[in-house]
């Protein structure tokens, strides 16, 4: 049996960052032209079923060629399932995509899966579009390796939970989306079915440096208004535990196993908070200093700075920690984004950040709903104050099931009929906005030189 996963990935020039942001690098790698993490370890699933994968990544062809090169890789190879991940920004290149390259298709028509945010938060859309033909709801390990199954056995779909799939003319609507509760259960994802160049990016501080990128949890333990993590966390209404951890033990041994195959310089952990245990960070650190000793960034919120929290990170060799700033409008941030914390105890946390030496970079967002251009002042003012090395600024983008989706239907901010039509690289916006579409790109490019 053969899959065929589609990484629909593109990186236009928009989305690479400018002067002062985090360079051409680490997040642009870890989040853009790297290994998917999650096409990783589905294909590491997949081959304790022996199957045989392959990925087609969009980001190595010409945009122009890139229905005829999907579609001639999808008769060379003949696979029998071709995975998709999707995102939202990604949905309608998808659909436009999968159109051109299965349009009259003269081989053996592969079983169309698509898992992802994207499928979880808006699974009527994905559904109704005619070339899917199973949408897995939540996380995919499980289901895919239920489907893989099944069509050895040449079986119905009915018994597996979470997934909604094609039966005739009708769609079947399995319930109870599960999650893996014991994330050590899982196989180190499968970096083979990706080309080793994924591991190379272009950095100002390290050359043509190496970069390995990990998930050691899933489930943010937090829930803001604006992330599809909120999704996840209602999909999985009777989990006792959304947010999840690898042991200690897990997490070192599978960077160690990557590093001797794979020779990366520079680690990037992916986590949304890589943080919530200082017991168990303790234990990654002493380990990872011993058997790794490598340079690493990771993602965080500014909550969590403490200094035992900071020491911790300095010892393992952290030299850059991502936060999410988002709005520098307290009230705003508080009531309608729902974080909490002041504008004074930001400042009072990055303080204590100094004191380590860490590098700090903001991720803001812009043209929320209802935001003014004072707003964006205060954004920006904010970052100034608190005197971050980098920051990353995006155009909002209502993200489907979000509360911020809602709102912004509610208010009937979107601009046309496609609330999905998102774009890449977070550089336009969709809904009605206080500040016009020109000047809010102005301040995102501008953004970086007003610090």
């Amino acid at each position: 049996m053969k899959c065929l996963f589609l990484y629909f990935n593109p990186a236009p020039d928009s989305a690479r960052p400018s002067t002062r942001q985090l360079p051409d690098e680490y997040w642009m790698r870890a989040q853009g032209s790297s290994i998917h993490t999650g096409i990783a370890s589905l294909a590491a699933v997949a081959a304790l079923q022996q199957v045989e994968c392959q990925v087609f990544d969009t980001s190595h062809s010409a945009t122009s060629e890139l229905g005829k090169i999907f579609r001639e890789q999808l008769l060379h190879f003949s696979p029998d399932i071709l995975g998709i991940t999707c995102f939202t920004q990604n949905w309608n290149g998808i659909k436009a995509l999968l159109a051109e390259a299965l349009d009259c298709y003269p081989g053996k028509q592969p079983l169309v899966i698509i898992g992802g945010p994207h499928a979880s938060a808006a699974p009527e859309s994905v559904v109704a579009f005619p070339l899917i033909d199973i949408v897995v709801l939540g996380e995919g390990e499980m289901p895919f390796v239920r489907i893989i199954e099944s069509l050895k056995q040449r079986v119905g779909f009915d018994q597996i939970p979470g997934i909604w799939f094609r039966k005739g003319q009708k769609v079947v609507k399995n319930p109870d989306p599960v999650f893996v509760s014991d994330l050590d259960s899982l196989p180190y994802p499968d970096w083979e079915v990706f080309r080793t160049s994924y591991l190379v990016a272009r950095s100002v501080d390290f050359g043509r440096a190496a970069v390995g990128v990990f998930n050691t949890s899933r489930g943010c333990p937090y829930r803001c208004s604006y992330c599809q993590n909120d999704t996840y966390r209602r999909l999985y209404h009777s989990a006792r535990k959304f947010h999840r951890e690898q042991s200690a033990e897990r997490v070192v041994d599978e960077i160690e196993e990557k590093l001797n195959r794979y020779h990366f310089s520079l680690v990037v952990f992916l986590d949304e908070t890589f943080v919530v245990d200082l017991r168990r960070l303790a234990k990654i650190a002493e380990a990872y200093k011993e058997r790794i000793g490598l340079p690493c960034i990771v993602q965080t919120r500014p909550d969590t700075f403490g200094r035992q929290f900071l020491r911790l990170l300095k010892e393992m060799g952290v030299i850059e920690m991502r936060v999410g700033l988002e709005c520098g409008n307290e009230d705003y941030r508080k009531r309608i984004l729902g974080r909490s914390i002041s504008n004074q105890r930001l400042i009072q946390k990055f303080e204590i950040v100094r004191e380590f030496d860490i590098a700090v970079t903001t991720n803001n967002i812009i043209g929320l709903p209802f935001e003014t251009r004072e707003m964006i002042l205060e954004t920006i003012d904010l970052n100034r104050r608190l005197d971050v090395a980098h920051t990353c600024v995006n155009v909002f983008q209502p993200l489907p099931s979000t509360h911020l989706f809602d709102l912004c239907r509610e208010h009937n901010l979107f601009l046309g009929d496609d609330p999905y039509d998102l774009g890449f690289g977070c550089d336009k916006s969709i809904i009605k906005t206080q500040v016009s579409q020109a000047e809010l790109l102005e301040l995102k490019n501008m953004f970086p030189n007003l610090l």
